[in-house]
Formats: C-alpha cells, structure tokens, sequence
C-alpha cells in the first residue's frame, strides 16, 4: 500500500499546480480586459487625440514653441515649464496644453519622454539634467536663477514628485509648484496596482518625504472622476493646496479636458504674473 502512494503524488500535485496555472491565467485575462476597457473604451477620444498629435510632434517638435532652443529671459530669473509625460506618452500628449500656454504668452515651455530603466523606474536625472542645462543658459543670458513649474501626467507626476522632494537645495532654482495630473502621489491599492507594482516602496518613500515637508511646493492636483486607474486619495493627498476633480474624464482624457487647460493657465498666469 506504500508502494502506491508515490505513484499517486505526482497526478496530485500536477492537478494543483495546473490549477495554480489557470487561476493566474485568470487573473492575468482579467487584468488585461480591464487595462482595455480603462484605455481603448473609456479613453478613447484620448488615444486618438494621441494618435494624431504624434505624428504632429514628429514632423514638428518645436510646434507652439516646445522646446526652445535658447529661452526667453524677461526679468531677472526665468520661468519655466516641464511637461512630464507618463509611461508610454510623449511631448505630443501636452500639445493641447502647449498650444494654450503659447496663446496664453507662456514661454520657455518643455517636454521629454522619461527613459525607465530596470535599475531606476522612477527617473529624476533627465529632469535635473535639463532643469541644470535651462539654468546654465539664462544665468549665461544675465539672470540670476529660474522659477520651474513641473506638470506631470501619471508615472511623470511620480518622478516629479520624486525629483523635489529628493532634490539638493540651489536657491538658483525654485520649484514654483507641481501640478499633478492623475499621478500616484501616494499609494493606495486597487485592481490597478500592477501598473505600479514595482516602484511602490519609491511611492511611499516620496510620500513620507512630502509629510515631513509639505510646503517644499505649491501642489495642484487634477484628477478625472471616471479614472479606474488612479484612486482619488492617491492624487488629492492632504498635502494638496488645490485639488481639483474633472467631471466626465478618466486618466488619459483629463489631458485634453477644457477645464484642465484652464486651471494650468490661470495658476501659471498668476506665478507668471500676467493676470
């Protein structure tokens, strides 16, 4: 009878480890059905602007004056703006924003993908390389420093987020304020934690950083209210000096929203002082 039960293990085991298989499977379908529905259905308007817009930035990547060549100084420090992108995005995401910020007489306005990398998922570098670079330029042109706004979209919020509240003091640089569009400021689960499964512990990080000193910035935060991707509580934290919730959008149209482009040019207006 002994002799019988190893012949026995191996079906047994097998069962449950194909059975281990399938749940997985399961949850994997069901997390990608999901991602669809978030992305192809409820944003799709977004997808298309996209679409488009990509092929705008590619023929033109200075169009509505993105990333001029030498910046515009008008006073003895210059402002300037940082479009950062989520994962997957691009400048031609912001050109929405772009434009009005040109019709607006906003200058000095820039954007760059940000390259993730396995060992550095929340890149800061290319935004203090390019932060370091645009300040070179105008203290070469006479100013004596430059007042940044950073607007980050999802991932590009979370490496803002990171990038100041982990950066070295230069009182050559002001960090304005943030504005966070439908980024995880700080960690919340939900059925889409996978998207950023990997860099929790750098979200909480941040996070903690921004409780011990939550004036580092003036925070805005944006969010739609038909984002599936993103809780509520993960943008709007209590750090926040603005919180705003757009009726009607989910995490990728909130971008291209109207009432978006409004709160962005009348904050930038007002650190601008042109209204």
């Amino acid at each position: 009878m002994s002799s019988q039960i190893p012949n026995h293990l191996p079906s047994t085991q097998s069962s449950q480890n194909k059975g281990i298989r399938e749940q997985g499977l399961f949850a994997r379908l069901n997390q990608v059905c999901q991602v669809i529905y978030e992305i192809f259905i409820k944003d799709i308007s977004f997808v298309i602007f996209s679409v488009i817009n990509y092929f705008y930035y590619k023929w033109n990547p200075h169009i509505y004056g993105l990333n001029p060549k030498i910046p515009t100084l008008e006073s003895n420090r210059a402002s300037i703006v940082l479009l950062l992108p989520g994962d997957g995005g691009g400048p031609h995401c912001f050109l929405n924003i772009a434009q009005n910020l040109q019709e607006a007489g906003i200058n000095n306005v820039y954007s760059f993908a940000l390259t993730k990398t396995e060992k550095n998922s929340v890149p800061t570098q290319e935004i203090k390389d390019i932060i370091t670079h645009i300040k070179e330029q105008c203290m070469a042109m006479g100013a004596e420093g430059i007042d940044v706004t950073l607007i980050g979209h999802s991932s590009g919020a979370i490496s803002a987020a990171k990038y100041i509240w982990s950066r070295d003091l230069d009182p050559s640089v002001a960090i304005r304020s943030f504005i966070n569009i439908a980024g995880r400021l700080k960690y919340l689960d939900n059925p889409f934690y996978f998207f950023c499964e990997d860099i929790i512990p750098e979200i909480q990080q941040t996070y903690e950083r921004m409780e011990l000193f939550p004036n580092q910035t003036h925070l805005i935060t944006i969010r739609g209210s038909n984002d599936g991707i993103v809780p509520a509580g993960s943008v709007h934290v209590p750090e926040t000096n603005s919180p705003h919730t757009i009726e009607g959008y989910a995490h990728g149209g909130v971008l291209i929203a109207a009432e978006t482009q409004s709160i962005i040019i009348d904050q930038l207006s007002n650190k601008f002082n042109l209204s």
